[in-house]
């Protein structure tokens, strides 16, 4: 499904004091920054799919660096992992969750994370942040990572086509990412097919390319006049998920 970045939606303030007003208040985005919306997805889907109790869950936010989501799984499920390559994003912070630093394309090499036994993982606006083959590579390895039947639950940046900002790339001087794999349909359903043997795609996810051509031209024009600086960033994301194929699978 296409999610709507955009912070001045009531639904999308309502639904971020839902989750996140709860957390403390450096851990939780600013009520008017788009990426709530994302995360409030995330976070409801990772509930909605997840196969045994909260409170018995053990789950990781895949690339989830400095983000607040690793402190919403640490307060809501039994055991988080915050795993992310960059020592930088990790390093001194305070948290409940377990902070690893790891690449997660390489995740089953490191002796602390076991194969098979995460309950869920959630993904959030990271794994674009490499080029094409290796977001595949950490997708598999991710769903490697998931007991049978599990979910992991993806963000990434949609657009009217697919295209990729290598490092010192990106062209827009309002955004701060420094490398970046934009999605379109193609992008999505390719990476599906790649994992097609170990993995199903739970429900619909639409990328309507008219659509999304529409609303980005307009909202991304609108947020460069009317967000506040930190939120001039794309407003529409592709949210999916895709749950561990249960059964003799060979990886």
């Amino acid at each position: 499904m296409l999610i709507p970045l955009d912070y001045r939606s009531e639904q999308v303030l309502e639904e971020h004091e839902r989750i996140w007003a709860p957390l403390r208040p450096g851990w939780r985005w600013p009520r008017r920054h788009p990426l709530t919306a994302e995360y409030s997805w995330v976070c409801d889907r990772l509930a909605e799919h997840l196969q045994c109790r909260p409170n018995e869950a053990r789950v990781m936010d895949a690339g989830g660096g400095q983000g607040s989501m690793q402190h919403y799984l640490a307060e809501h499920y039994r055991m988080a992992w915050n795993v992310d390559v960059d020592p930088l994003c990790i390093h001194g912070q305070t948290s409940e969750a377990l902070l690893l630093k790891a690449d997660l394309e390489n995740l089953g090499s490191v002796p602390s994370l076991i194969p098979g036994t995460f309950d869920g993982i959630v993904a959030v606006s990271s794994i674009e942040h490499n080029p094409w083959r290796k977001i595949l590579r950490i997708v598999r390895e991710l769903l490697g990572m998931l007991r049978e039947g599990a979910p992991l639950v993806v963000t990434v940046p949609a657009f009217e086509h697919r295209t990729y900002y290598p490092p010192g790339g990106w062209p827009d001087p309002w955004q701060a990412w420094p490398e970046c794999y934009l999605f379109d349909g193609d992008a999505f359903r390719e990476l599906v097919q790649s994992v097609e043997d170990v993995s199903d795609l739970v429900g619909p996810a639409i990328l309507d390319g008219e659509f999304y051509r529409r609303e980005w031209r307009w909202l991304h024009a609108d947020a460069r006049e009317n967000s506040p600086v930190e939120c001039r960033r794309p407003y529409l994301s592709l949210g999916f998920v895709l749950r561990r194929r249960t059964g003799n699978v060979e990886d």
